[in-house]
């Protein structure tokens, strides 16, 4: 999963905004980063779950509401530190729930340090849109609903981290409303006035230039699965896909993100064992 790449970083985030838990927002007002009694929280397995209501449009903001789930680990340690929001890159199938789920087994002893708040973007799996509202969830209606979290939780200012897109919609929300981040850490964030359309297109050119670098790798080592030829192995593998043979919840975001995370790590054997295990039936390693 995406999280582990992102482990020793959010570790050193947490050092980070844990010294910042009395910092002052630009505004010169003092900064409560308390999490309140009044919260409602509810267990679900080892975490805690709650759900924020949000409008659908903000053109709108009397009209039409949806639920935007959160996911909460409560500090070992320091149980009434301020709460670090993670708001995760959702183009590679970061789940916000395991975000926080598997911090343990992900991040160490770093996650004691501070309560973890992950928070699923609008039009995720468990955040999802109403029927026919499937179009908005821009990146300004994502900060949108990262300052109704704020005042959800009666913060006066977030002390925050996000990746990718997470951490696009964190700088977009500390440009409209600079008095609601304290302190944040931003990992890989697009510019936000870049518009979808060229956020699109550099997507697809860096997928493409990914699937061709896979490609070469695979094609001059031996020891790839896909080897003896690259172009019939990976037909068979789309092929097995229609056919049932490899599981369905091997997605093209499943495979994408299964990419790079392997190549991230400089391990595309990983990767390509897994495609050829998938072909063959065992969807495992992939997923």
């Amino acid at each position: 999963m995406a999280l582990r790449r992102y482990g020793a970083g959010v570790v050193a985030a947490l050092v980070v905004l844990s010294a910042c838990t009395t910092s002052v927002p630009p505004s010169g007002g003092a900064v409560d980063t308390t999490v309140p009694a009044s919260s409602v929280w509810s267990p679900c397995g080892d975490i805690e779950c709650a759900q924020v209501q949000v409008p659908v449009d903000y053109s709108r903001p009397d009209g039409e509401t949806m639920s935007l789930a959160l996911y909460r680990r409560v500090s070992t340690k320091a149980p009434d530190a301020a709460p670090v929001i993670l708001v995760p890159d959702y183009r590679w199938g970061d789940n916000a729930r395991e975000v926080v789920e598997l911090a343990p087994s992900h991040l160490g002893s770093g996650w004691t340090a501070q309560t973890l708040i992950s928070v699923s973007r609008r039009g995720s799996e468990a955040s999802p849109m109403p029927a026919g509202n499937e179009h908005l969830v821009s990146t300004r209606d994502v900060a949108r609903d990262l300052e109704f979290v704020r005042t959800f939780l009666e913060l006066d200012a977030l002390l925050a981290m996000g990746w990718g897109t997470g951490a696009t919609a964190l700088a977009t929300l500390a440009i409209t409303n600079p008095d609601s981040i304290a302190r944040m850490v931003l990992d890989a964030p697009m510019h936000p006035l870049t518009s979808a359309e060229e956020r699109t297109t550099t997507q697809i050119a860096a997928d493409n230039a990914m699937v061709a670098e896979a490609m070469r790798w695979c094609v001059s080592h031996i020891s790839c699965p896909l080897h003896a030829n690259f172009a019939r192995e990976f037909n068979l593998f789309r092929t097995n896909s229609r056919l049932g043979i490899v599981d369905s919840a091997v997605t093209t975001a499943v495979v994408a993100r299964a990419a790079r995370n392997a190549f991230s790590v400089a391990d595309p054997q990983s990767f390509f064992t897994g495609i050829a295990q998938a072909t063959a039936g065992n969807s495992a390693s992939i997923l």
